[in-house]
């Protein structure tokens, strides 16, 4: 029995000294708050999401991905007399409403559209492209 026990002890005494080395390692690595990584940072840019609010865009020009709740509202600021065409597209990029206000005098032109729930990206233009639009989203 004392072989035993003498036998037990020693390889456990071996083991010990084994394995704390590479506790260590881990240790000193759990430990240490010195070497805490930044944290990524996403710079935005024009092709981000944009949640709610209101953006511009030129004529001619994809919106960046906007999440729907339903309604949207743009608001076609033609510069000149002109035929405007007003597309919005799901996450998918399948092309859900085609909507052609047709000949618009210069100046503001608001439209409204219900039923768009999650990522939209929408593109109105002209056959010019003279003048911006306003999306506008709650």
């Amino acid at each position: 029995m004392n072989k035993a026990k003498k036998t037990f002890i020693t390889t456990l005494s071996m083991m010990t000294l084994i394995l704390a080395p590479a506790q260590s390692i881990f240790a000193d690595e759990a430990v240490n708050n010195s070497s805490i990584q930044q944290q990524e940072v996403q710079n935005l840019s024009s092709d981000s999401v944009a949640l709610r609010g209101q953006v511009s865009y030129s004529l001619g020009t994809t919106s960046t991905s906007i999440y729907l709740n339903g309604s949207v509202t743009i608001q076609i600021d033609a510069g000149i007399y002109d035929y405007y065409s007003i597309d919005i597209y799901d996450a998918n990029g399948s092309n859900v409403l085609a909507y052609d206000p047709g000949n618009l005098s210069a100046g503001p032109h608001t439209f409204t559209h219900n039923g768009f729930y999650g990522y939209h990206k929408i593109l109105v233009r002209g056959f010019q492209n003279n003048g911006s639009y306003k999306v506008i989203w709650p």
